[in-house]
């Protein structure tokens, strides 16, 4: 019995065919999230934003007035702060957001009433740089429904802190003042 080798041609088309599966399942499992997420924005059965008290003022942009509260859960690792940040949107703030969203295709239906934004950060305060995790996000309509949900699983992306951003100006009103 003679084994037959592969060729290089039938390895390629092997690749393709397999890469093309990926990218078929992939897309098909974003456009059931996106068809999910829309349809429980239009039940109202997504998670309701926290209430969020003693909101204080960071800073405001283009997009509009940012504002944090400090989370009071021990839900953070050991040395790590958490914040709400909540966005009030500009109305030139909230076109552009609307505008990203149809850009990379995700649903837009209901956003013509988005007011805010509340994001739950978790900052590693004690590293250098200093990093962040997006734990929660909700996009919430002026009567407090929630539009757009999103929660991280159980491990998270950090990121470091470009400076000078709004991420930035949050994580130096939160995390306490280091010893240089």
């Amino acid at each position: 019995m003679q084994k037959k080798t592969l060729t290089v041609k039938k390895l390629l088309l092997m690749g393709v065919i397999i890469g093309v599966c990926v990218i078929a399942i992939a897309y098909f499992i974003i456009f059931t999230q996106h068809r999910r997420s829309l349809e429980a924005s239009r039940e109202g059965t997504l998670p309701r934003t926290k209430e969020l008290a003693s909101l204080q003022s960071y800073t405001t942009d283009n997009e509009g007035a940012h504002s944090y509260a400090l989370e009071q859960q021990g839900e953070a690792s050991r040395g790590n702060v958490r914040a709400w940040s909540r966005l009030i949107y500009t109305q030139s703030g909230k076109n552009e957001y609307i505008l990203k969203r149809k850009q990379i295709n995700i649903f837009v239906e209901g956003f013509d009433g988005l007011a805010w934004r509340d994001i739950l950060y978790e900052f590693k305060c004690n590293k250098d740089p200093m990093e962040y995790a997006i734990i929660e996000v909700f996009e919430v309509d002026g009567q407090g429904k929630t539009l757009d949900y999103g929660k991280t699983g159980s491990s998270k992306d950090w990121e470091a802190i470009p400076q000078g951003t709004t991420i930035d100006k949050l994580a130096q009103a939160v995390c306490p003042p280091r010893n240089k």
